[in-house]
């Protein structure tokens, strides 16, 4: 790896990217977090827990933003940046309907990381 491509990768990570934590089941029925960053298409994780999908999901996205810039490309910009609003932490409430139809309506919660207790396929935790 090319350290100071590596280096500039580390900087541009630490911007604030949205992530969205997904609780779930794996194969097994055990519960599994997923991670991903919507501005970063295919950038994704998955852990045990929330502290291990947001481990996973950090060194991802420096992968990530690394191999835009060894391509010469210019890694996407955090929505913030772009003049959107990022709410800290919203609970995405997928009805079935919304689920099928990937239509989802965001509202506000509080901050901090939530006890997922048992895993579902309707909530979606979005973190800044």
């Amino acid at each position: 790896m090319n350290k100071a491509l590596l280096a500039k990768a580390k900087k541009l990570a630490n911007r604030p990217y949205e992530v969205q934590l997904i609780p779930d089941f794996d194969s097994d029925g055990d519960p599994v977090v997923f991670a991903r960053i919507p501005e970063m298409p295919g950038c994704v994780s998955h852990g045990a827990t929330v502290a291990e999908a947001m481990e996973w999901i950090e060194l991802a996205k420096v992968d990530f933003i690394y191999f835009y810039l060894e391509d010469g490309l210019t890694p996407p910009e955090p929505a913030g940046l772009r003049g959107d609003e990022i709410p800290h932490l919203s609970v995405v409430e997928l009805s079935e309907e919304s689920a099928e139809s990937d239509t989802v309506s965001f509202s506000k919660s509080g901050f901090g990381i939530p006890d997922f207790g048992q895993p579902t396929h309707t909530h979606q935790y979005v973190y800044a």
